[in-house]
């Protein structure tokens, strides 16, 4: 008796603790969350109590590899879902039930292993197959990659130990604000005509290569003795997610590249919760409302056959490019001065790298004074490399498209 007294008296202080804890972080001492409070949040903007603030960084640092952070994140998002859809708040996304208890499962299976507690050998092994039909045996030693391609150095950088990555395309190093100088400078190489006979030194196991690579390239590799693993499909969400946890079997880390592709998942309900607070529906969208441009020596738009095309239909953003005879044929839409005109649009989002220079270039050219977003000032710049990486940062991607999207509807 004495035993049940102590542990009714625990769970009573407990829930009393909860209780106050709640309702004080509510705001409202005597107000219950489920009366009051529904309807008053049912119209909250982004400065909801139930809505943690989004850092970008933080995902970045997961996307980059952290196990612990995503799975913490993960954890953060659905609680805040559970709250938001609570109190009233509708089109609230979340993972499904057993998709959310998978990720947790992994993110402490996966802290066990580094914490020492758990076997490294109990991960599933599968044999995998590339985009042209040829396998790879799964191999319980540790495996050196040779990776031609960024989308497979992204997703390697994020998997494997630097160690086991003999090189990476020499272009990735100047892209700092995806793959941080401490990172790129353990890995000594870069993928390179001139460094041929060096790679082949370094005896890598596998090579990550693409459709597109040279023949003579692979036949050197061949040559070597060197496995090829061909990835050519990623112009969608679930074909990236496929190609990683492809890449992670490969890469002997399955349970890491699942954990990635989950997060990835639940990036994306965290962000487009953030635009159901806010109310903002792609589908009430004007088709003249938002422009986006790529920008390299001339303007275009990218159509639905890319990543991008397809996370700007579901902003409703980028309408009228689409509308153009043989859109639907190309990847990048060509458009000129002439088509920005007709199109007027109320705000532009430029992808570039150069985002000041081309800026500025927009407001002082005379061609485009009579169009609104012009006359507005409302020009909006994201990074371009940011938006063309079909990789896990494609969640960077969509997090600049959001928030450039969410400061539109605070200044209508």
């Amino acid at each position: 008796m004495t035993n049940i007294k102590i542990y009714l008296l625990a769970a009573v202080f407990i829930l009393g603790w909860w209780y106050v804890a709640f309702d004080l972080w509510n705001g409202q001492k005597s107000t219950p969350l489920a009366t009051a409070d529904l309807q008053h949040n049912r119209k909250a903007t982004l400065s909801s109590p139930y809505l943690a603030p989004l850092s970008r960084q933080r995902i970045h640092e997961a996307l980059l590899g952290d196990t612990q952070l995503m799975a913490s994140l993960i954890a953060e998002w659905d609680a805040e879902a559970q709250l938001l859809a609570a109190v009233g708040h509708e089109k609230i996304q979340r993972l499904p039930n057993d998709t959310f208890l998978r990720a947790q499962y992994l993110g402490r299976k996966l802290r066990s292993r580094l914490d020492g507690m758990c076997r490294e050998g109990s991960q599933e092994v599968t044999t995998v197959f590339d985009d042209r039909g040829n396998s790879i045996e799964p191999s319980e030693a540790p495996r050196r990659f040779l990776p031609q391609t960024y989308v497979a150095a992204s997703f390697l950088l994020a998997l494997a130990a630097p160690e086991q990555i003999v090189a990476v395309p020499s272009g990735m190093r100047r892209l700092t604000q995806l793959y941080p100088s401490e990172l790129m400078d353990n890995i000594s190489l870069d993928v390179s005509p001139y460094n041929t006979e060096r790679l082949f030194r370094e005896e890598p196991d596998v090579a990550f290569v693409a459709h597109y690579s040279q023949p003579s390239t692979l036949e050197a590799l061949r040559s070597q003795g060197i496995e090829l693993f061909t990835l050519s499909h990623v112009d969608s969400f679930e074909e990236i997610q496929d190609a990683l946890m492809r890449v992670g079997h490969v890469a002997g880390k399955p349970e890491e590249a699942e954990l990635l592709t989950l997060f990835m998942e639940a990036s994306f309900c965290a962000l487009d919760n953030r635009l159901a607070v806010a109310q903002i529906d792609a589908s009430s969208r004007n088709a003249s409302d938002v422009l986006y441009l790529n920008h390299f020596t001339h303007f275009s738009a990218p159509s639905l056959q890319t990543f991008t095309g397809k996370l700007l239909q579901q902003l409703g953003i980028n309408k009228l490019p689409m509308s153009l005879p043989g859109a639907e044929h190309q990847w990048q839409i060509p458009l000129y001065q002439e088509h920005i005109v007709r199109f007027r649009p109320k705000a532009i989002v430029l992808s570039t790298a150069e985002s000041d220079i081309l800026r500025e270039r927009m407001l002082n050219n005379p061609a485009f004074r009579d169009v609104p977003a012009v006359q507005n000032k409302r020009i909006y710049t994201v990074d371009a490399d940011v938006q063309d990486s079909p990789t896990q940062f494609s969640v960077l991607a969509y997090y600049d498209l959001v928030h450039t999207v969410l400061e539109l509807g605070a200044n209508p």
